[in-house]
C-alpha cells in the first residue's frame, strides 16, 4: 500500500510538470533514474520560478560532486518521496560484496562507490545506495555520455535503474571542445622595430593549449600582453595557437603581424624618424624607388666619377673613402651631396 501510493504522488507530480530537467552552468549531469520502491530521481534543475539550483556533476578525474575541481564536495539528486540523494564528501561507507568503500566515481567505464539518501539518518535505515557491487552495477559509456545499469538501495529505495526513462536516462552533457582567440597588439610594423605582445583565451574548460607557427611549445590557456620581442626579418608573421579539453582538439586560431622594410628619406635619413633636413620635393633620390618620404632603396646605380664598383659600394684607391652617389657614405653618413666628388689625394 505504501509502495502504490508512492506510485500515485509522483505520477501527479510528472503529469503536472515538463518531464526534461535543465543542467546548470555548474551541473554536467542531468536525466532521470528510476526505482521500482521510490519512483523517478532526477539529477538536475534549473529553472526561473525560484525552485532550488540544485544537480551532481562530473569533474576531469571521474568524482561525481557539486562542480569541476570538486571544491564543492557533494552534489544533490532529488526524489519527491524520500528527499535529497548525496552524491561526493561522504565517509563512513559500509561494505558489501563487491562494493568499494569511496565516494561517487567514475573509473573507466564503470560507476563506483557510494551515494546517499538524507532523510534516513535517524530513522533506522541508512540510506546507503550503492552504485557497483557482486552481480550489479552502473555502466558509463564516455562516447555519448549515457549512463545504464543498476544501483541498489536496500529494501527501501530497492534497484535504481540509471537508463530506465529512454532518451531521458542519466547522461552527462558532453564537453563542446574549445573555442580559441588570439589576437596581437600591432598586426604591422617595421622591421626591427616592431615588438607585438600576443593575448589569448579558450572557452570550455580547455586543459593544455599548445602553439605553432612563429612561436611553439606549450602555453597556459590563457595570456595577456605577452610580448614576443622585436621582430628582424621582413616577412608575415603567424602566431597559431590550438587548446584542448577532454572532448578534443580546437580549431587552430590566428594572430598575424606583417613586418616591412624600413622606410627612407630624400635625405637619406629613416623614416621614422622623420626626416631632419628639407628637399621633400614629391621625388625620390637617384637610385631609390617610391613616392616622398616614403622612399626605398638603394636599387643599382653607378659609381661616381674616378671611383670603381657598384653603388652604393664605390671605391678608388686603396685609401679612398666609400661613397655613395647620393651623398651618404655606408658608413658613416655623408653630410653633404659634395662627397659625391673624389678626394683629391697628395699624390694627384
Amino acid at each position: 500500500m505504501k509502495i502504490s501510493l508512492i506510485k500515485i504522488i509522483f505520477t501527479l507530480v510528472l503529469f503536472l510538470s515538463p518531464f526534461a530537467v535543465f543542467a546548470g552552468a555548474e551541473h554536467n549531469m542531468s536525466g532521470y533514474a528510476w526505482s521500482s520502491n521510490i519512483g523517478w530521481i532526477s539529477f538536475n534543475n534549473t529553472n526561473g520560478s525560484g525552485n532550488v539550483n540544485y544537480g551532481v556533476h562530473k569533474a576531469p578525474d571521474g568524482r561525481l560532486c557539486g562542480n569541476d575541481t570538486c571544491s564543492v564536495p557533494a552534489g544533490y539528486a532529488w526524489s519527491p518521496n524520500i528527499g535529497w540523494i548525496q552524491f561526493g564528501g561522504l565517509s563512513g561507507f559500509p561494505t558489501g560484496d563487491g562494493t568499494q568503500t569511496i565516494n561517487a566515481k567514475i573509473n573507466g567505464n564503470n560507476l563506483q562507490g557510494w551515494a546517499k539518501a538524507l532523510s534516513a539518518d535517524g530513522n533506522g535505515w541508512d540510506g546507503w545506495i550503492s552504485l557497483s557491487g557482486s552481480g550489479y552495477g552502473v555502466n558509463f559509456d564516455s562516447s555519448t555520455g549515457r549512463f545504464s545499469g543498476y544501483a541498489w538501495g536496500s529494501d527501501v529505495v530497492g534497484w535504481v535503474s540509471f537508463d530506465a526513462a529512454g532518451a531521458n536516462g542519466v547522461i552527462i552533457a558532453p564537453v563542446a571542445v574549445p573555442v580559441v582567440a588570439v589576437f596581437a597588439s600591432a598586426t604591422s610594423g617595421t622591421v626591427n622595430i616592431v615588438n607585438p605582445s600576443l593575448t589569448w583565451s579558450a572557452t570550455n574548460s580547455p586543459t593544455s593549449c599548445t602553439a605553432s607557427g612563429d612561436w611553439s611549445g606549450t602555453k597556459p590557456v590563457s595570456g595577456t600582453n605577452v610580448p614576443q620581442g622585436v621582430l628582424t626579418t621582413v616577412k608575415t608573421y603567424t602566431y597559431t595557437l590550438t587548446c584542448s579539453n577532454t572532448s578534443g582538439a580546437s580549431a587552430s586560431a590566428n594572430a598575424i603581424v606583417v613586418v616591412s622594410a624600413a622606410s627612407v628619406c630624400f635625405n637619406g635619413a629613416n623614416n621614422p624618424p622623420a626626416c631632419t633636413t628639407t628637399g621633400g620635393n614629391g621625388t625620390c633620390p637617384p637610385n631609390y624607388t617610391g613616392t616622398y618620404p616614403n622612399c626605398t632603396g638603394p636599387v643599382g646605380g653607378s659609381c661616381s666619377i674616378g671611383f670603381t664598383g657598384t653603388y652604393p659600394n664605390c671605391g678608388g684607391l686603396p685609401d679612398d673613402p666609400i661613397v655613395c652617389i647620393n651623398g651618404a657614405t655606408n658608413p658613416p653618413v655623408c653630410t653633404s651631396f659634395s662627397s659625391q666628388k673624389r678626394p683629391v689625394h697628395e699624390e694627384d
